[in-house]
């Protein structure tokens, strides 16, 4: 558990110790709103990386601080971790590049970053509230949904979070904006007004037009017979197959999709949603 700024830089000059040079680091969920004052204590602290060389170096430094590797549990699932990092009370959550799989680092998201400050070599910024909303929309751990009522309370800049969402949710596999849109509906209907409610509902059913088009052009030209299949080399644990498949086919073990070839109708929906080209239909 954190509770203040102290020993969310405690946590982080520990880890640099383990460094060889510096390195930017971009802390976006329960730690950010700490530092922010929005939040009294976090049981984890979601960091984001521009790279996959920075992701790999800083996953070695926070291992040989003795935090252990853990694979996920179903609970995590929207977060598309490959692992989280567990020592005592603190946990990490790392992402290289995208978020949960979904939302990209973007070069507006840099921009918006506030410096926290230089914990040994790492150079510690913190995402916007706007960004910290948008992270949090999207996730279903326990606490998440209360996070978005407190950064809402504290007031945002919704014209940016908007733009951000504008700019991320175009294509097919983005399923992510129909999250967004549940969770700020939920918000509302307990009486706060979001000025972009209607804008990003669009864009939710916009999303779903476009995913039920490809669906069906999907179902007219697969031959009769075929299944799902998942290559379990591309699958990363986003589990967005399971909650999207209309036969409940789909089950997660040892961190991958499996699929009941006995319950899968091979409609598609899977292969349609899932970003890493992971599942395919064959005979």
């Amino acid at each position: 558990m954190i509770t203040t700024k102290g020993e969310i830089g405690e946590l982080f000059e520990a880890v640099s110790d383990r460094l060889d040079g510096v390195i930017p680091v971009y802390m976006i969920g329960g730690g950010a709103l700490i530092a922010k004052g929005i939040k009294d204590h976090t049981k984890d602290v979601d960091l984001v990386v521009t790279d996959d060389d920075t992701y790999n170096t800083l996953t070695k430094a926070i291992l040989e601080t003795g935090f252990e590797a853990k694979i996920p549990g179903t609970i995590y699932g929207r977060l598309n971790l490959s692992n989280i990092f567990i020592k005592d009370s603190q946990r990490i959550d790392l992402f290289s590049g995208r978020v949960c799989g979904k939302l990209m680092l973007s070069d507006s998201m840099i921009r918006r970053a506030e410096p926290l400050g230089r914990f040994g070599k790492i150079d510690l910024y913190i995402c916007s509230l706007e960004d910290i909303l948008l992270f949090k929309c999207i996730t279903d751990r326990l606490g998440d949904y209360d996070d978005c009522v407190k950064i809402c309370i504290s007031g945002i800049r919704w014209d940016e979070f908007l733009e951000e969402a504008v700019s991320q949710s175009r294509g097919e596999k983005e399923i992510w904006i129909t999250y967004v849109s549940e969770r700020l509906t939920d918000i509302a209907s307990e009486g706060f007004h979001i000025p972009i409610l209607d804008s990003v509902q669009r864009m939710a059913e916009e999303y779903l037009e476009r995913w039920s088009e490809s669906l069906l052009r999907k179902q007219a030209s697969k031959a009769s017979g075929k299944k799902a299949r998942v290559i379990r080399s591309s699958c990363k644990g986003c589990h967005e197959c399971v909650e999207l498949c209309p036969s409940e086919a789909i089950s997660f073990e040892d961190g991958g999709a499996v699929i009941d070839a006995g319950r899968c109708t091979g409609c598609g929906s899977c292969v349609t949603i899932c970003r890493f080209d992971a599942i395919i239909l064959r005979t």
